[in-house]
């Protein structure tokens, strides 16, 4: 083949690709911002500092807010995810509005920062601390405001964790709430059988100067991307193996 008709190919093939790529581009779907936003971008082109701001519309995360408790009811709790919220003053706002304590968090400066700030919450650790993070927390925290014994449930995710966490409070001389993270089908960790289950609770029962059990908590972010209701048959698998725990629970001489 002669050179000329192989670089002739080469640009048919190219011409090929190009076209492809139009046809695989995705459409334009660009639009101006609506009223309100609209509305936002003028606000900020007046009055704004002239650098990026996170601007806040109280109306409308109050109606966020409104919309959260009513659908958790009465006879449930509320609890508020700290490391979305990572402002003292936007917390306490959120707290106030949705009137509860309850808060979940997932960062050991920002545990003390709650200690600190707000002494009556009752904290669940969201993810497993690594010992170290739980030490700093004792060390830093003022027990005289933060009665952290009562307060805060730490997330225990294995026999490994809670012997960790067992010889930390047995070293400080304190008492620590645990919370006992299963897996109910995520698969991204946690205690995967109520057999597995039976001999850190008989460690806890066995420890109570040191050790109580607060609860059990599992992480099932998968059911709210099908808007699954309670029927559904992923929902209904979930809460047959939270049942498998609590039963396991209810074996070891607990009453949930």
């Amino acid at each position: 083949m002669k050179r000329r008709t192989m670089l002739l190919g080469a640009v048919g093939l190219t011409g090929a690709a190009g076209a492809g790529g139009l046809l695989w581009r995705p459409k334009d779907k660009g639009a101006p911002h609506d009223t309100y936003f609209s509305a936002l971008n003028d606000l900020l082109k007046r009055e704004g500092p002239g650098r990026p701001v996170m601007l806040l519309d109280i109306d409308r995360i109050n109606t966020n807010i409104d919309a959260i408790a009513d659908s958790v009811g009465n006879n449930k709790t509320y609890r508020v995810v700290v490391k979305s919220l990572p402002s003292v003053p936007l917390l306490e706002h959120v707290m106030n509005r949705a009137k509860t304590n309850a808060l979940m968090v997932f960062h050991q400066p920002f545990l003390n920062e709650i200690a600190e700030k707000f002494p009556t919450a009752d904290v669940l650790l969201g993810k497993p601390m690594p010992l170290d993070a739980a030490a700093t927390f004792y060390k830093k925290v003022d027990e005289t405001r933060f009665d952290s014994e009562k307060k805060v449930q730490w997330l225990i995710d294995s026999p490994e964790r809670l012997a960790q966490y067992h010889s930390l409070a047995r070293h400080l001389g304190v008492k620590m709430r645990v919370n006992l993270e299963i897996d109910v089908g995520l698969r991204r960790g946690g205690i995967v059988t109520p057999e597995a289950m039976a001999p850190m609770l008989k460690t806890i029962r066995d420890n109570p100067e040191h050790l109580v059990l607060s609860g059990l908590m599992g992480y099932e972010p998968h059911l709210t991307g099908l808007a699954a209701t309670l029927t559904h048959p992923a929902v209904e698998k979930v809460l047959s193996i939270y049942s498998g725990f609590l039963n396991g629970v209810k074996q070891a001489g607990y009453d949930p």
